[in-house]
């Protein structure tokens, strides 16, 4: 395996954390944190081992502006339209102030879900005209509890975390859910990258 795909193992492993410790806001932070500096080193450790390899080099210069800012142009972060390329430079500025400035703070939201037992009563009235004309009256009720699930007891709490400062480009999504958006781009821009080397 190669030193760049490990990197990208240890960013899965980082999200994989971020997933079970979301209900902890700490833990959740220092694995985000952990994830945005692991998911920053793939490109810089796919450069870092094949650098030197024939039509590498061409093609890593292609790729050097979508992932960070145009620089030399003046460009800011909210200047770029394009979603990917928003979404790939805001990770990577996120991970330089968490490296070089303050932690990250996300901020939550919490959805609580509280199920209970509901008691429903129906009745009719009916009026019956027998077969000699007389009026007779039936009346019927019933009551009924519908059962409530086992869990219905504790409140189901599912918390979700959310970047602060995203560019316009990038829709308004969760930590997470952004998280494994930019796994998946790592991944196709790894498989690129490796696709170009030389033949073994």
């Amino acid at each position: 395996m190669s030193n760049a795909r490990e990197k990208l193992r240890e960013a899965k492993y980082f999200l994989d954390r971020m997933r079970e410790t979301q209900q902890d806001r700490d833990p959740f932070k220092y694995n985000l944190s952990a994830f945005l500096s692991a998911a920053r080193s793939v490109r810089w450790v796919l450069e870092a081992e094949y650098g030197k390899s024939p039509g590498f080099k061409k093609w890593w210069n292609s790729k050097k502006e979508w992932f960070g800012l145009k620089e030399s142009k003046g460009e800011k972060l909210p200047d770029i339209t394009d979603p990917i390329r928003a979404a790939n430079v805001f990770f990577d500025e996120t991970r330089n102030i968490t490296i070089h400035a303050r932690g990250i703070d996300p901020r939550a939201h919490i959805e609580a879900e509280i199920t209970e037992s509901v008691r429903v009563t129906s009745s009719f009235v009916a009026q019956v005209i027998h077969a000699d004309g007389t009026l007779g009256e039936r009346r019927e009720s019933r009551e009924t509890e519908q059962e409530p699930p086992a869990s219905s007891a504790e409140p189901t709490i599912k918390w979700r975390w959310y970047f602060e400062d995203l560019p316009p480009a990038v829709e308004e999504k969760d930590v997470v859910t952004l998280s494994e958006e930019h796994v998946a781009t790592l991944e196709s821009f790894l498989s690129e990258g490796e696709s170009v080397l030389p033949s073994s």
